[in-house]
């Protein structure tokens, strides 16, 4: 269920820098907003959801409600067991300060953007209809006030953060945190601007364009088949970044060439990139799954944790991509500035 969200993250601003790119291989004015996949994102959360509780209960809880405790099978639950996941009365009171803050970020916000005059009401550019709404520019500092302004308040509530240093100290741990991405995007980078200097994308997109328009295959196959071409590749390069800086140049332009939004690729890209990253042994967080998971079943190893999570790729991938269609056919935008069509000149 990866990239499934209720909110705007901050893969999504990433995403939109890449496929913006790439989109502009065609059309050298096109910009893809962080907001385009919004809707379809949140739906896509309640849909998975539904589809993982399916799973759990019709399919990997009745397999291994057979097994004895040690592989997998139930743990009596005991009382003392149940009593340390209690809430103690510093968290409740913890999170009634975060709900709190919540509530006042998006009221301010909120304001910001309808009451006219506010910084964040209206276009960008009033006088063209098609540019964006301000509050979509500003996404990505949204994003960050709108986790700082809850964090904080928990923090202060609880007695973690006393002064300004825990705050900075804070701050400097999550961007430690940060350093493999901010390696990777500085190579990816390059890999871009390597690719667009030799004119490869452009040769790619238009002969791939010509072919994909010769076999009129219907949008949908083409999707379903991105959709495939995505879980493969995820099994042999685990990074969501690294894929989509490879496949953001070729893909998107190629993809326009036939009328198929940037916005459209990228959400189906997403779905292929999600649902394949719990079987791959190449998933950096994998070791990390299966040392938790070794918790409750000490005989557990690799080819346990991928057998159990198989049925889960299965089911979100058909289910996935149902939806995906039925969004098509309907005819619905994926989000705030997020069309399902190209028409070249409508950047």
């Amino acid at each position: 269920g990866f990239n499934a969200n209720l909110f705007v993250t901050g893969l999504d601003p990433m995403l939109a820098e890449l496929s913006t790119t790439g989109a502009q291989v065609i059309d050298p004015d096109y910009q893809v907003a962080a907001t385009c996949n919004w809707w379809f994102m949140i739906a896509s959360t309640f849909v998975i959801t539904f589809a993982g509780w399916f799973v759990s209960d019709f399919v990997v809880e009745k397999r291994l409600h057979r097994k004895p405790a040690e592989e997998g099978g139930p743990h009596p639950i005991s009382r003392d067991a149940l009593d340390e996941q209690a809430m103690t009365a510093k968290e409740r009171k913890g999170l009634t300060a975060a709900v709190i803050g919540v509530l006042a970020f998006f009221a301010v916000v909120i304001g910001l953007v309808l009451i006219p005059g506010s910084p964040l009401h209206g276009k960008v550019d009033p006088d063209n209809p098609d540019s964006f709404d301000r509050w979509v520019r500003v996404i990505v500092p949204l994003i960050f006030f709108g986790f700082l302004t809850p964090g904080l308040a928990y923090g202060v509530a609880t007695g973690v953060v006393k002064n300004g240093k825990d705050i900075a100290k804070l701050m400097v741990d999550s961007m430690a945190s940060m350093a493999p991405i901010i390696v990777l995007a500085f190579f990816a980078a390059q890999f871009i601007e390597y690719f667009r200097y030799s004119h490869l994308d452009q040769m790619l997109a238009m002969s791939g364009g010509q072919i994909l328009a010769e076999a009129e295959m219907p949008t949908g196959l083409l999707l379903i088949a991105f959709v495939l071409v995505t879980m493969v590749f995820n099994m042999f390069v685990g990074s969501m970044s690294a894929k989509y800086t490879m496949f953001a140049p070729i893909f998107i332009p190629m993809f326009m060439m036939v009328g198929i939004s940037p916005e459209l690729t990228q959400a189906t890209y997403r779905i292929g990139d999600s649902v394949t990253n719990v079987v791959t042994p190449l998933n950096a967080y994998l070791i990390i799954i299966l040392v938790y998971m070794q918790k409750y079943v000490p005989k557990a190893g690799m080819g346990t944790l991928i057998s159990m999570m198989m049925p889960y790729t299965i089911v979100f991938t058909v289910i996935w991509c149902v939806m995906i269609l039925v969004w098509l056919w309907l005819g619905i935008d994926l989000g705030p500035e997020g069309p399902l069509h190209y028409t070249p000149g409508h950047g």
